[in-house]
Parts: C-alpha cells; sequence; structure tokens
C-alpha cells in the first residue's frame, strides 16, 4: 500500500514539473451556476460532449497511435451537500469524506490531493489491482463536482503516459466567474 502510494506521489511531482503543448482553450460548459469551465486541451484530443440526467459528460477522446488508448471521462455534476463550497474551503475530515465515498467500490485505493498550476486543489486517485486499473482526478468548485476519470475497457494497467494525461487535463482547467 505504501510503495503504490509513494508511486503515485512521485508520479504526480514528475507530472507537476512537466510541460505539455496545448492546442486550445475551450469552453466545457457554460452557465453553469455563475461561472464558466475552460479546459486547456492538448493536441490530439477530442471533446465529445453528452448531457446524461442532469450532469454534464464528455468523452476526452486522444487521438489513437499505438493501439488502443484508456476511455477519458469527465464529469460536471452538482453536489447539493457542499452548496456554494469549493474544495479549498474543506476540512481535512470533510475531503476524507469525499475519498471514503469516491473510492467505496475500489479494493486498494491511494490518493493524493495536489494543487494545479492556478492553485485549484484536486484529488488523484487510483486502484492498480489485478481485476483493476482505475484512475480519478476530482476538484470541487462552488458545490459543483467536476471528474475525469481514466480506464481502459478491459481493465488493463494504465501507464504513466495515461495517467499524465489525465493530470495535464485536469491541470488545465479554469473556473471562470461571471460578473
Amino acid at each position: 500500500m505504501m510503495k503504490k502510494l509513494i508511486s503515485l506521489m512521485l508520479t504526480l511531482l514528475v507530472l507537476l514539473c512537466a510541460t505539455s503543448a496545448f492546442a486550445k482553450t475551450v469552453k466545457v460548459k457554460e452557465n453553469v451556476a455563475s461561472f464558466d469551465i475552460y479546459m486547456d486541451v492538448p493536441k490530439g484530443v477530442a471533446i465529445k460532449p453528452e448531457d446524461d440526467q442532469g450532469a454534464m459528460v464528455a468523452t476526452l477522446a486522444p487521438t489513437v497511435k499505438d493501439g488502443v488508448v484508456p476511455e477519458y471521462l469527465l464529469t460536471i455534476a452538482a453536489a447539493e451537500e457542499y452548496d456554494n463550497r469549493s474544495m479549498a474551503d474543506l476540512s481535512d475530515a470533510e475531503k476524507q469524506q469525499i475519498v471514503d465515498s469516491w473510492s467505496v467500490n475500489m479494493h486498494e485505493p491511494t490518493y493524493v490531493f495536489v494543487s494545479a498550476d492556478n492553485g485549484n486543489p484536486m484529488l488523484v486517485m487510483e486502484e492498480n489491482t489485478e481485476q483493476n486499473d482505475f484512475a480519478l482526478l476530482l476538484t470541487l468548485y462552488k458545490g459543483y463536482f467536476l471528474s475525469i476519470s481514466a480506464r481502459y475497457d478491459d481493465f488493463r494497467k494504465l501507464s504513466v503516459d495515461d495517467i499524465t494525461l489525465m493530470y495535464e487535463l485536469g491541470n488545465g482547467i479554469e473556473f471562470r466567474d461571471k460578473k
């Protein structure tokens, strides 16, 4: 367990130092409460939006180079229990509640809280077992959860590059308050 956590933390440390070539900044969702959501989209990634019972869902589809790529799913949904609060406003106990509720179906989750370049706190969680390899990046802004999940359909192991792209997508998210 400790080795997995250290591995995840080292991977994220490398990611914090990495730079990425971004093609453009796009508006992912507008008119969410009192803010819009923008995202830096790396070259070769397409956003395919869907609406799923009030939650905004989008598949982030990287260009396939050498066969199969993981599915990256972006979800934005209201979190009424957190009203108008953001991840930075939460106590450690409340953050632990989020970890517990989002990892309930994981067997051996590892997680770490990191800050995006813009200061936005993010939870990065991963499960890497024989049965499952799944990663999740999650933040909370003004009562809305925004998550990016990464997994292969056949649950094969996510590579460092796969998790790097998930982190870069999350790091490129910007919440713009309306005036």
